[in-house]
Protein backbone atom coordinates (compact mmCIF):
# COMPACT_ATOMS: atom_id res chain seq x y z
CA UNK A 1 0.00 0.00 0.00
CA UNK A 2 2.43 2.01 1.10
CA UNK A 3 5.01 1.78 -2.10
CA UNK A 4 1.68 2.13 -4.65
CA UNK A 5 0.78 5.68 -2.52
CA UNK A 6 4.60 6.28 -3.09
CA UNK A 7 4.59 5.39 -7.10
CA UNK A 8 1.21 6.65 -7.65
CA UNK A 9 1.63 10.35 -6.30
CA UNK A 10 3.94 12.59 -8.04
CA UNK A 11 3.10 15.66 -5.72
CA UNK A 12 5.53 15.06 -2.80
CA UNK A 13 3.26 17.40 -0.47
CA UNK A 14 0.04 15.04 -1.69
CA UNK A 15 1.85 12.41 -0.57
CA UNK A 16 2.76 13.44 2.86
CA UNK A 17 -0.79 14.08 2.98
CA UNK A 18 -1.92 10.44 2.32
CA UNK A 19 0.74 8.92 3.80
CA UNK A 20 -0.18 10.58 7.04
CA UNK A 21 -3.46 9.05 6.94
CA UNK A 22 -2.34 5.48 6.33
CA UNK A 23 0.19 6.13 9.24
CA UNK A 24 -2.32 7.47 11.82
CA UNK A 25 -3.92 3.43 11.10
CA UNK A 26 -4.57 1.83 14.21
CA UNK A 27 -6.77 -0.92 15.26
CA UNK A 28 -10.10 -0.23 16.82
CA UNK A 29 -10.76 -4.53 17.77
CA UNK A 30 -8.49 -6.98 19.22
CA UNK A 31 -6.67 -8.34 16.86
CA UNK A 32 -4.44 -11.26 17.13
CA UNK A 33 -0.88 -10.52 17.45
CA UNK A 34 0.00 -11.21 13.61
CA UNK A 35 -2.61 -8.66 12.85
CA UNK A 36 -0.90 -6.09 15.43
CA UNK A 37 2.64 -6.84 13.59
CA UNK A 38 1.07 -6.13 10.27
CA UNK A 39 -0.66 -3.01 11.09
CA UNK A 40 2.74 -1.76 13.36
CA UNK A 41 4.76 -2.73 9.87
CA UNK A 42 2.37 -0.76 7.99
CA UNK A 43 2.39 2.34 9.91
CA UNK A 44 6.18 2.29 10.07
CA UNK A 45 6.22 2.17 6.37
CA UNK A 46 3.93 4.78 6.06
CA UNK A 47 6.32 7.06 8.31
CA UNK A 48 9.33 5.94 6.56
CA UNK A 49 7.75 7.35 3.21
CA UNK A 50 6.53 10.43 4.98
CA UNK A 51 9.91 11.39 6.01
CA UNK A 52 11.34 10.53 2.56
CA UNK A 53 8.54 12.66 0.65
CA UNK A 54 10.08 15.85 3.49
CA UNK A 55 13.12 15.83 1.32
CA UNK A 56 11.77 15.99 -2.06
CA UNK A 57 9.12 18.40 -1.42
CA UNK A 58 9.49 22.13 -1.97
CA UNK A 59 7.50 24.52 0.52
CA UNK A 60 6.65 27.37 -0.71
CA UNK A 61 6.46 29.50 2.50
CA UNK A 62 8.45 28.74 6.10
CA UNK A 63 5.36 28.15 7.50
CA UNK A 64 4.61 25.46 5.31
CA UNK A 65 7.70 23.59 6.13
CA UNK A 66 6.72 24.30 9.85
CA UNK A 67 3.33 22.24 8.95
CA UNK A 68 4.73 19.25 7.19
CA UNK A 69 7.95 19.29 9.96
CA UNK A 70 5.43 19.12 12.38
CA UNK A 71 3.08 16.53 10.84
CA UNK A 72 5.86 14.15 10.34
CA UNK A 73 7.43 14.30 13.79
CA UNK A 74 3.70 14.17 15.34
CA UNK A 75 3.43 10.27 13.66
CA UNK A 76 7.42 9.94 14.62
CA UNK A 77 6.89 10.49 18.04
CA UNK A 78 3.63 8.86 18.87
CA UNK A 79 5.55 5.92 16.77
CA UNK A 80 8.82 6.16 19.26
CA UNK A 81 6.38 5.76 22.31
CA UNK A 82 4.86 2.76 20.76
CA UNK A 83 8.02 1.06 20.13
CA UNK A 84 9.85 2.42 23.50
CA UNK A 85 6.23 0.32 25.78
CA UNK A 86 6.68 -2.14 23.77
CA UNK A 87 11.09 -2.82 24.13
CA UNK A 88 12.17 -2.73 20.50
CA UNK A 89 15.39 -0.36 20.90
CA UNK A 90 16.99 -0.84 17.86
CA UNK A 91 13.64 0.39 15.79
CA UNK A 92 13.27 3.08 18.64
CA UNK A 93 17.27 4.41 17.97
CA UNK A 94 16.48 4.37 14.30
CA UNK A 95 13.07 6.15 14.68
CA UNK A 96 14.57 8.57 17.03
CA UNK A 97 17.86 9.15 14.41
CA UNK A 98 14.80 10.15 11.34
CA UNK A 99 12.86 12.12 13.78
CA UNK A 100 15.95 14.39 14.34
CA UNK A 101 16.83 13.91 10.20
CA UNK A 102 13.41 15.53 9.45
CA UNK A 103 13.49 18.38 11.76
CA UNK A 104 16.97 19.35 10.80
CA UNK A 105 16.34 18.93 6.71
CA UNK A 106 12.90 21.13 7.17
CA UNK A 107 14.10 23.57 9.44
CA UNK A 108 16.58 23.86 7.10
CA UNK A 109 14.40 24.25 3.86
CA UNK A 110 12.18 26.83 6.14
CA UNK A 111 15.26 29.22 7.11
CA UNK A 112 15.57 30.75 3.43
CA UNK A 113 11.91 30.81 2.81
CA UNK A 114 9.14 34.03 3.42
CA UNK A 115 6.73 33.45 6.11
CA UNK A 116 3.36 33.82 5.67
CA UNK A 117 1.31 37.69 6.31
CA UNK A 118 -2.77 37.78 6.85
CA UNK A 119 -3.51 40.51 4.25
CA UNK A 120 -7.51 42.15 4.33
CA UNK A 121 -8.52 44.13 1.58
CA UNK A 122 -12.16 46.46 1.38
CA UNK A 123 -13.29 44.62 -1.20
CA UNK A 124 -12.75 41.24 -3.81
CA UNK A 125 -9.81 42.54 -6.31
CA UNK A 126 -8.51 40.03 -9.20
CA UNK A 127 -4.94 38.73 -8.27
CA UNK A 128 -2.99 41.01 -10.50
CA UNK A 129 -4.39 43.82 -8.15
CA UNK A 130 -3.63 42.17 -5.40
CA UNK A 131 0.11 40.83 -6.24
CA UNK A 132 0.47 44.44 -7.10
CA UNK A 133 -0.52 46.40 -3.89
CA UNK A 134 1.48 43.23 -2.13
CA UNK A 135 4.59 43.08 -3.90
CA UNK A 136 4.69 45.73 -6.44
CA UNK A 137 4.86 43.32 -9.34
CA UNK A 138 0.93 42.20 -11.17
CA UNK A 139 3.11 39.42 -12.74
CA UNK A 140 3.13 37.65 -9.02
CA UNK A 141 -1.04 37.27 -9.64
CA UNK A 142 -1.09 33.78 -10.84
CA UNK A 143 0.81 33.09 -7.50
CA UNK A 144 -1.92 35.20 -5.36
CA UNK A 145 -4.54 32.95 -7.17
CA UNK A 146 -2.67 29.81 -6.21
CA UNK A 147 -2.67 30.48 -2.66
CA UNK A 148 -5.97 31.87 -1.96
CA UNK A 149 -7.48 29.02 -3.78
CA UNK A 150 -10.12 31.21 -5.14
CA UNK A 151 -12.55 29.57 -7.90
CA UNK A 152 -11.29 32.37 -10.28
CA UNK A 153 -8.19 34.71 -10.50
CA UNK A 154 -10.41 37.72 -11.44
CA UNK A 155 -12.37 37.68 -7.81
CA UNK A 156 -9.91 36.82 -4.86
CA UNK A 157 -11.24 36.80 -1.14
CA UNK A 158 -11.31 39.75 1.37
CA UNK A 159 -9.21 38.28 3.65
CA UNK A 160 -6.27 36.09 2.50
CA UNK A 161 -2.52 34.63 3.94
CA UNK A 162 0.28 35.25 1.38
CA UNK A 163 4.09 35.15 1.45
CA UNK A 164 4.98 38.42 3.34
CA UNK A 165 7.84 38.48 0.51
Amino acid sequence: VTASIVTATADPAERLRLLADLADTSALVSLTEQDAITIALMRRAAIIAMATACGEVQPQSADEAVAMRDMVVDRLDRELAITGDSGEDEIFASLLDLRRIVILAMNEKGASLPTLKRFTFTGSMPAEVIALRVYRDPSRGDEVAMQSNAPHPAFQPVAMQLLAS
